[in-house]
């Protein structure tokens, strides 16, 4: 489920590289950032989700980034080491190519140990650049009225899965979210926003 998107002036050219197969969803994947605070991540509490789910699909959880072995040890203190699975730090073209197998990307889920409410993340634009339906745990002002994310305050897996599937039943939404961030997110359009808040003072 993965495309490139080229921007040629006003007009967008969109190649599909992967079909969905509907009947297939089990790789998450987390981009860990460099700031080490792995408690933030709150990948315990999806940890936690995968343990307790028993459904028909065998979840994984792919995790890449750097001194991963706090979270090598959570899975297997949680219980699922067996399907999570640490990758080292890869650089920006070998991702594009990695991130191609993936179904969710995992956003922030424990921000409120900062007492933090809404943050804009990097990560989950980087989810919607890429066409990679994700999932987060606090408000995020850019993405309060679509339907190709999820924000989540309990994890329940089978919510998850049954969101994702609900999801890809939209034809081309890949092409949507990327569309989406070249609309709502690029920096230029960040920065005329802040142009016009200026220009009224």
């Amino acid at each position: 489920n993965f495309f490139e998107a080229r921007r040629f002036g006003n007009h967008r050219n969109v190649s599909v590289h992967f079909a969905i197969y509907f009947n297939v969803l089990n790789k998450m994947v987390f981009l860990k950032g460099a700031n080490g605070q792995a408690e933030y991540n709150g990948l315990d509490r999806l940890m936690k989700g995968m343990k307790a789910y028993s459904g028909e699909y065998a979840i994984e959880l792919h995790i890449y980034g750097k001194d991963l072995l706090y979270e090598t040890n959570l899975a297997k203190t949680i219980g699922v080491n067996e399907s999570v699975f640490c990758w080292p730090y890869q650089s920006q073209a070998e991702l594009s190519q990695l991130l191609n197998q993936f179904h969710i990307g995992i956003g922030q889920l424990a921000l409120y140990l900062k007492k933090l409410k809404s943050n804009s993340t990097i990560k989950n634009r980087e989810y919607c650049a890429r066409g990679i339906p994700f999932i987060y745990g606090h408000h995020d002002p850019d993405f309060e009225f679509v339907d190709f994310c999820l924000q989540i305050d309990q994890v329940s897996i089978i919510d998850i899965i049954s969101w994702y599937l609900n999801l890809i039943k939209q034809e081309d939404f890949e092409v949507k979210m990327h569309n989406y961030a070249i609309d709502k997110l690029d920096f230029k359009v960040k920065m005329n926003h802040v142009k016009n808040i200026i220009s009224k003072y």
